[in-house]
């Protein structure tokens, strides 16, 4: 049961925070496989204090990006949700590898290398029963 409620906003930028450390996971195994690419969500629940409780892997990307994902869900913390209750939290991510836009680069320039794109779309709180 969702008795508390906390802002989208507000975990949006909790989660924008630790964005690196979700592109390192990410990063990591694109080094092993360059080709990998997809979208990833993460369910998590905040508790009345503002930690997080659980963290389930609901759309897979690879298993040990899934894994470092949610290590790094487990580590944040939130404030109290209004209410004192608490809040269910589906979040996906899209990974792609991709070009970021390079700098300026003078003619004895090395082209740009490929570097990983990560999208965050908005938090989506959902109640017990939503996917």
């Amino acid at each position: 049961m969702v008795t508390g409620s906390l802002d989208k906003e507000i975990i949006q930028r909790i989660i924008r925070h630790h964005i690196m450390q979700v592109r390192h996971c990410y990063e990591r195994q694109l080094a092993k496989d360059p080709n990998l690419e997809g979208r990833l969500k993460i369910k998590f629940t905040i508790t009345k204090d503002g930690r997080v409780s659980t963290v389930m892997v609901q759309e897979a990307l690879e298993t040990s990006v899934d894994s470092c994902v949610a290590q790094v869900f487990r580590r944040m913390t939130f404030p109290k949700p209004q209410g004192g209750g608490i809040v269910i939290v589906s979040y996906p991510f899209v990974f792609k590898a991709g070009t970021s836009a390079p700098p300026p680069q003078s003619k004895s320039s090395p082209p740009p290398s490929r570097a990983p794109k990560t999208t965050t779309p908005a938090a989506q709180p959902t109640k017990p029963g939503q996917k």
